[in-house]
């Protein structure tokens, strides 16, 4: 995604990149909590901002902690839709800096897109529903869906997940 929306990888770098799992039961498909992220980025990328840190780690350090809390506040019951989370609120390189609004409407309308298509084409936000069992649950299921998990043919959802999100934001589709 990094490269769909051309995000600089000397200001970007997100080799060190780590998702927590919210403590909840279900949460948002990490990739398109993921593709609102990009969009965040690609959006403020156009911002002059003195704060704004320069070394790659620190802003992937930022991106780490910004796609966390987008996880957590937009997990279980609490988030229906993925566009109601403000990253500009919750990015501290962004919280003494007023935002132009039409940037804010500008992110609001581009995460619905693709939330909106995702939604269409999936049915649902949530990872579970998605795959059909929690990933991050493993050692909690009987014998029978453990040998279903490692035989990895959902991962090829995850993949249609991924290219999906991909093309929404490059524009392809």
């Amino acid at each position: 995604m990094q490269e769909a929306l051309r995000l600089s990888s000397e200001k970007w770098n997100f080799g060190s990149f780590y998702s927590e799992n919210p403590d909840c039961d279900t949460f948002l498909c990490k990739v398109l909590v993921a593709g609102a992220i990009t969009i965040y980025l690609d959006i403020i990328s156009r911002i002059d901002i003195q704060q704004m840190p320069l070394e790659p780690q620190d802003s992937a350090q930022r991106v780490n902690q910004l796609f966390n809390i987008f996880l957590e506040e937009c997990s279980g019951d609490n988030c229906t839709d993925p566009a109601v989370f403000d990253p500009f609120k919750n990015d501290p390189a962004l919280r003494q800096i007023q935002v132009d609004k039409k940037l804010k409407q500008e992110y609001i309308n581009r995460v619905q897109q693709i939330s909106t298509a995702f939604k269409k084409r999936f049915k649902v936000f949530n990872c579970q529903e998605i795959l059909g069992f929690d990933p991050f649950r493993y050692a909690e299921y009987d014998e029978d869906m453990q040998a279903f998990i490692e035989e990895g043919k959902w991962q090829s959802k995850c993949n249609e997940c991924i290219q999906f999100i991909v093309k929404k934001i490059s524009g392809e589709t």
